[in-house]
């Protein structure tokens, strides 16, 4: 500009020395992606937030957008609705549809001011709205209301991921270990013995090298389930096709479940079933999965001669699988530690697992809108109820007689 000087845009005509001071981003500069096709809206954000020491990228199409947060770090999108070519919608549809910008937050604006269009953009994952015309203020507190709310998701993740690693590094040496140390010495007895061991000592050995191989594939397998369960959860497209997958006939999947694991742990006559009937909005490898770790646990964590219930109904909410036992149960603490990765009680209790399993069943309850709920006292019993959306049934139609 001539003579060096920076003018203010004039669009609202607020003069500069009206503006409250600016409340500078700690540490490096944050980045806002600004898209709209109206230069001079543009330059009004953009002088505004770079006063307040971001750093801002400007986009005059959905396109340019779309492109500059392929290759440049973004931490907060301000994006017009109407715009020439793809608009505010198709922005926040593509940002959402890759794992790599779908965290993003994206704040819409827009000159209508309906509710129409904020329940719109809100239910396809928009963050924040801002009604034109709007003020500094307003454009400043919806940026920084944003940025804190990703500062605290990234905090929430780095301290779980900090819990996993801590649970991980203490239990797996140990969980790897027993079976594999089962497996070697087996097989070095086998080794040793082989010209003097009478066919019962070998099949002894055999025995004790599945039981071991059986638990280190159980491990195995937990482990690919936590892991592919949070892919999907951190990829949009792929959460998105999970959340479209139907079971039908739960009721008899998780009879079945419930009866094959009661049989393993020889406790078929423990095992009680009420069935429902209805088809629920979440697969049936997902249900399975569910459903045999917590009936698992139900038997693992309670002694041969107890109860085990598994209750299924449909209620205003969804479809309800409660599984009750008799066995130890949890404490408050243990209770509130289940998203922490963490197993219970390992010096006092010998069971196998890293805890996994449950954290595994309750991430697949949150990813499709239900939940994962524990009703327990230590030494009480515990009852699990699993929350699950159940696809509704089509309106019966009505002929009317003639």
């Amino acid at each position: 500009m001539p003579g060096g000087h920076v003018v203010a845009p004039c669009l609202y005509r607020c003069p500069m020395h009206t503006l409250p001071p600016p409340s500078l981003p700690a540490s490096d500069p944050q980045h806002v992606l600004i898209i709209d096709d109206d230069p001079l809206m543009r330059e009004y954000m953009a002088f505004n937030l770079s006063a307040d020491g971001y750093t801002v990228f400007e986009a005059s199409s959905a396109r340019e957008g779309l492109d500059m947060c392929q290759r440049l770090s973004v931490d907060v999108i301000i994006s017009d609705i109407v715009m020439e070519g793809a608009d505010g919608y198709e922005i926040l549809d593509a940002l959402r549809a890759k794992t790599a910008t779908a965290t993003i937050p994206l704040i819409l604006i827009t000159a209508s001011g309906g509710q129409k269009d904020v329940r719109k953009a809100m239910s396809r994952g928009a963050d924040d709205f801002l009604h034109k015309p709007f003020s500094v203020d307003e454009l400043r507190s919806a940026v920084q209301a944003q940025l804190r709310k990703r500062a605290e998701l990234k905090n929430q993740a780095e301290r779980a991921l900090l819990e996993l690693r801590a649970s991980i590094s203490l239990a797996f040496p140990h969980e790897l270990n027993t079976p594999l140390n089962g497996i070697i010495g087996c097989a070095e007895i086998i080794k040793i013995d082989a010209h003097e061991a009478n066919p019962a000592g070998l099949i002894e050995m055999a025995d004790n090298i599945i039981v071991s191989a059986q638990r280190l594939q159980r491990l195995t397998d937990r482990f690919l389930a936590f892991a592919s369960t949070e892919l999907i959860a951190l990829n949009a497209a792929e959460l998105a096709k999970a959340r479209a997958l139907r079971t039908s006939g739960p009721a008899e999947l998780i009879a079945t479940i419930a009866a094959r694991i009661a049989a393993d742990y020889k406790r078929a006559a423990d095992l009680t079933v009420e069935k429902a009937p209805g088809t629920l909005a979440i697969s049936t490898d997902f249900v399975s999965r569910i459903a045999g770790e917590i009936i698992d646990n139900a038997f693992k964590f309670s002694k041969p001669g107890t109860h085990v219930r598994v209750l299924m109904e449909c209620n205003p909410v969804g479809y309800s699988i409660r599984i009750v036992d008799q066995g130890r149960g949890m404490s408050p603490e243990q209770i509130a530690r289940i998203g922490s990765y963490s197993q219970f009680d390992r010096k006092k209790y010998a069971h196998e697992g890293l805890g996994l399993g449950l954290v595994t069943a309750q991430r697949i309850a949150d990813l499709h809108g239900g939940y994962l709920q524990v009703e327990s006292c230590a030494g009480g019993g515990c009852t699990v109820t699993i929350q699950l959306p159940l696809v509704p049934e089509p309106a019966s139609i009505v002929t009317a007689s003639r």
